[in-house]
C-alpha cells in the first residue's frame, strides 16, 4: 500500500511539473515571449532606443520636410537630414506633442551659427519658426547692445583685430593713425541686418553720442578702407563734449575731425561678407556627414 501511494505521488508531482519553467533557463524556454510580456502588463513599456530614448545614434531620421511630416510623429527624440529643415544641415530635434493641434519642436543643428530653433504648431494653425539667440549667432557690441553676429571683425585701438568663426581668414592692417584696411572680404554683409550698408558699430559715450567719425570706402576687390577721426560733439553742453587729450605733456586736445586712433578700451565692430572660399564656407560645403565634428574657435590676430 505504501509503495502504491508513493508512485501515485510521484506521478501527480510529474503531472504538476508539466509546462513549468526551468529556472536555469532564465526565461529562454518561454514559448511566446511577447505574449508573456503583455500578460505581465509590460506590453507598452519603452525599450532603449524607442522614440530615440537612450539611443547613441538617432537613426530614426524623418523623411521629407520637417514641417510637412512632423505632425504625424509622437513625442520623442529624432534626427533630420539637410533636406528636412531650413538650416540645410544634419541635426536632431525633440518633439513634444500636447495634442493634434498643439505641437512643438526643439531643433538642434549639428553645426552652423544657429545653435537652436523652436518650432511651434499652436491651435491648429500653421507652423511658426523661432530662432533662439545664443553666443553662436549673437554677441554684444562695444556699447553693450546685443546684435546678430555672422561674420564680424573687431578692430582695436592699436590695430590688432579679432575674428569670429565665420570671419576667420579676414585680416586688418593699420596703415596709419586711425587708418585701417580690412582684407579677405567682399565688403559689408549683404543682409543689411546692421543697417543700410551692412554695419559698423561705433563706440559711444554715456549720452549715446559717437566718439569718432568713420569715413569708410569699399574697394573694387571687396576690401574695406576705414579712416577714424575725432568727434567733438560740439552740439552738447561744454562739460559733456568729447574733449579727448592728445598729449599729456602739453595738455593738448584733439580738434573736431582730426585723425586719431580709437579711444582706449573701445573697438569698432564691422560686419562683413565673406567669399565662398572662406574657411567657414568651405566647412559648410565639405560637411555632409552628420558624424563629422567641427571645432569652434576664435582667432585673434596681430
Amino acid at each position: 500500500m505504501t509503495q502504491k501511494v508513493t508512485l501515485d505521488s510521484i506521478r501527480a508531482l510529474q503531472a504538476a511539473m508539466e509546462g513549468k519553467l526551468d529556472k536555469s533557463q532564465s526565461g529562454a524556454d518561454i514559448p511566446n515571449k511577447p505574449e508573456f510580456v503583455k500578460n505581465l502588463g509590460l506590453g507598452n513599456a519603452l525599450k532603449v532606443g524607442d522614440y530615440g530614448v537612450g539611443s547613441n545614434n538617432l537613426s530614426n531620421k524623418i523623411a521629407g520636410y520637417l514641417w510637412d511630416v512632423g505632425g504625424n510623429q509622437p513625442s520623442g527624440f529624432y534626427g533630420y537630414s539637410p533636406s528636412s529643415h531650413k538650416d540645410e544641415v544634419w541635426g536632431s530635434f525633440i518633439k513634444l506633442r500636447w495634442n493634434d493641434g498643439n505641437q512643438q519642436y526643439l531643433v538642434f543643428p549639428n553645426f552652423g551659427g544657429n545653435a537652436m530653433r523652436i518650432v511651434r504648431f499652436s491651435g491648429g494653425n500653421s507652423w511658426s519658426d523661432y530662432t533662439v539667440w545664443t553666443t553662436g549667432n549673437a554677441d554684444f557690441d562695444g556699447n553693450g547692445f546685443l546684435k546678430k553676429t555672422s561674420p564680424i571683425i573687431q578692430i582695436h585701438p592699436d590695430g590688432t583685430f579679432t575674428t569670429n568663426d565665420e570671419s576667420e581668414g579676414a585680416t586688418v592692417t593699420r596703415l596709419g593713425l586711425g587708418h585701417y584696411k580690412l582684407s579677405g572680404i567682399l565688403g559689408y554683409n549683404s543682409d543689411g541686418a546692421w543697417g543700410v550698408h551692412g554695419g559698423i558699430s561705433v563706440p559711444r559715450d554715456v549720452n549715446g553720442n559717437e566718439l569718432v567719425y568713420v569715413d569708410d570706402k569699399v574697394l573694387p576687390d571687396g576690401a574695406i578702407e576705414i579712416r577714424v577721426t575725432h568727434r567733438q560733439n560740439a552740439h552738447m553742453p561744454a562739460r559733456l563734449q568729447n574733449r579727448r587729450i592728445k598729449s599729456q605733456d602739453e595738455q593738448t586736445h584733439y580738434t573736431d575731425d582730426e585723425a586719431c586712433d580709437l579711444p582706449a578700451g573701445t573697438r569698432l565692430d564691422v560686419r562683413v561678407q565673406m567669399p565662398e572660399d572662406s574657411i567657414w564656407n568651405q566647412k559648410q560645403v565639405l560637411a555632409p556627414d552628420p558624424q563629422q565634428e567641427y571645432s569652434v574657435t576664435s582667432v585673434v590676430n596681430k
